[in-house]
């Protein structure tokens, strides 16, 4: 008995050769070739089975009266747009991504899965594999790579080395996702052993090497690593294409480096093993600001030639996670097409995913029957702590009066923090926020069977009253509390167990606003537009209460971030990044 892949080589063969009509073909295409940079006129693309038989002129008999012919009236026929680099697993729900990007022409994703890996563990992938398998979008998750980043010093869930070979054996796991250099350069055993496991099922390994010099990116290149998307200027971004590193520039909701990096045009010929990223986007980008179309706008703006972007938005981007299904428009390739009036602006008039017409004038076809994926109960108690009340919030000390302290303070229109040392007065054993001084209280709770509690202090937020709370923070989304007095900071503390984690702004014992996110503590059930409503909300509350962060809304996710430098709170307590060490909260 013959295979289904079997019978649809067969079935490709006849069409390619006229013994058989196609299921569908594009006709009065001007083609965009990737692989030659080129403008096919007048081409004919047919398709059967999902898949593209032929392209140019058909021979007789591949056009029957049965086969479906879309008339692409001289418009530019591309391939479809792939992501490389992203973070889709938290916050909103899959089903509303697809129906965000798909009409701008993306049909193929590779996102970062840390967020789901780290709250909830392998059972967290899993769930998260099983929202991604019905829909039109081709999704595809890179495993975390070992994280958190310093697991001596922070908790989340581990993945065992059986456990990322049981995933590797799953067709929609990419890779492993985002390496960080220290970890990888300081070569322990169990982070080899994950490399080399890697490799042998065939998985490139993505990169973090912001900070990484010559011999540090030689080495990081050495151990195996395929790409990067941390660069921010030119330099930076040569630097890893002499290594043979695919770069990522990164143009997203975080970070914006596109312009910054664009530059290297100029010092390389050679381009195609550049891609775009977007490195995660809120629902407001999605709603407003399209996807990766709006990128290749971008790019064409800073003097990118236009079949170049095709290219980095389709072929460059299937070879970084060596696809030859996916990022062409050539005979075997699957049928993800893109009907584009404009060649420089990349927006399609029409989507076509496996060879159907997935999105029509910017509109997704048969939506109705694409329902969102309910997550199991289990994935809606993931926070296993009792509510606290204000003494919670106290830091006992035997020092008297006053006592010197490191706090944190975040960089405005950076994600790095430095370190302060504030003189606090101590009231009844208990060392207090100060905001005149632009000081408030700062915790951490250990959502991951410990019970531990760390407690530090905050500079520079300018908040002056109320309490923030949240567990949407990076990587170990660990519950997160900061505020001026202890009773608000346990009001807040409590309505975030209520609603089973997301985002509470409280001032006065009133809730200002709040981010439901229940599923692992970190995803919501709510569309795109409540989520962005939700997300106003919470700004508007955070301005409120005196902040004076950039992007408020995600500079405070990335305040526990050990990824970047100096200083930082986890569960186990002040860390600092650079001497990779606990420093004691109280200075001498």
């Amino acid at each position: 008995m013959q295979s289904t892949e079997t019978e649809t080589t067969k079935k490709l063969i006849a069409t390619a050769l006229g013994r058989q009509a196609a299921d569908l073909a594009v006709v009065n295409a001007n083609l965009v070739n990737v692989f030659t940079a080129e403008i096919q006129p007048q081409s004919t693309i047919t398709i059967t089975n999902g898949k593209i038989a032929s392209i140019g002129t058909p021979p007789p008999g591949a056009l029957g009266p049965e086969t479906i012919i879309i008339d692409a009236q001289d418009d530019f026929v591309l391939p479809g747009y792939i992501e490389t680099h992203t973070h889709i697993a938290n916050v909103f729900r899959l089903h509303d991504f697809c129906a965000a990007v798909l009409p701008h022409g993306t049909t193929t994703v590779f996102s970062e899965a840390t967020e789901l890996g780290n709250s909830l563990g392998r059972r967290g992938l899993s769930w998260l594999l099983e929202e991604a398998a019905d829909l039109p979008l081709d999704l595809n998750f890179t495993a975390p790579c070992f994280s958190p980043t310093y697991p001596d010093f922070e908790s989340t869930y581990a993945i065992s080395l059986a456990e990322y070979e049981e995933l590797f054996q799953d067709k929609k796991i990419a890779g492993i996702g985002e390496a960080y250099w220290p970890d990888i350069l300081a070569a322990d055993e169990r982070t080899l052993e994950l490399l080399a496991l890697a490799h042998r099922y065939n998985k490139p390994v993505q990169g973090h090497s912001a900070g990484a010099k010559e011999h540090q990116l030689n080495a990081f290149a050495a151990a195996g690593i395929s790409s990067c998307h941390e660069p921010i200027n030119p330099r930076q971004a040569l630097d890893r294409l002499r290594l043979g590193l695919h770069l990522m520039i990164r143009e997203g909701s975080i970070r914006r480096d596109l312009a910054g990096v664009a530059p290297v045009k100029e010092l390389t010929r050679e381009s195609r093993r550049m891609s775009i990223s977007t490195d995660g986007v809120t629902p407001s980008w999605l709603l407003t600001e399209g996807h990766l179309d709006s990128l290749g706008q971008k790019a064409v703006a800073l003097g990118f030639d236009p079949l170049t972007v095709v290219q980095m938005l389709t072929l460059n981007a299937a070879e970084a996670f060596q696809r030859q299904d996916i990022g062409a428009l050539a005979p075997g390739r699957r049928a993800d097409i893109l009907i584009v009036p404009q060649l420089e602006k990349f927006t399609p008039r029409m989507v076509l995913c496996r060879g159907e017409v997935r999105a029509d004038q910017g509109e997704l076809k048969n939506a109705e029957s694409d329902t969102p994926y309910s997550y199991p109960p289990a994935a809606y108690n993931s926070l296993p702590l009792k509510p606290v009340t204000a003494s919670t919030f106290l830091y006992p000390t035997a020092k008297r009066n006053q006592v010197k302290v490191r706090a944190i303070k975040p960089e405005i229109g950076s994600m790095v923090t430095h370190e302060v040392t504030p003189t606090l007065k101590i009231e009844q054993g208990n060392i207090s926020a100060d905001p005149l001084q632009d000081i408030i209280k700062y915790v951490v709770f250990d959502r991951y069977g410990s019970n531990r509690i760390a407690r530090g202090f905050l500079a520079g937020t300018g908040i002056q009253h109320g309490a923030w709370a949240s567990t949407l923070n990076w990587e170990c989304y660990q519950p997160t509390v900061i505020g001026c007095n202890e009773e608000e900071m346990a009001c807040a503390f409590n309505r975030l167990l209520e609603i089973k984690g997301g985002i509470v702004v409280v001032d006065k014992g009133r809730i200002l606003a709040e981010l439901p996110l229940p599923i692992g503590g970190i995803k919501a059930d709510l569309g795109l537009r409540d989520i962005l409503t939700r997300e106003e909300q919470i700004v508007e509350a955070l301005t409120a209460l005196g902040s004076k962060l950039d992007n408020p809304f995600f500079h405070y996710q990335t305040l526990a971030f050990t990824g970047l430098p100096f200083l930082r709170l986890t569960d186990k307590g002040l860390f600092d990044v650079r001497k990779r060490s606990l420093v004691p909260l109280e200075i001498d």
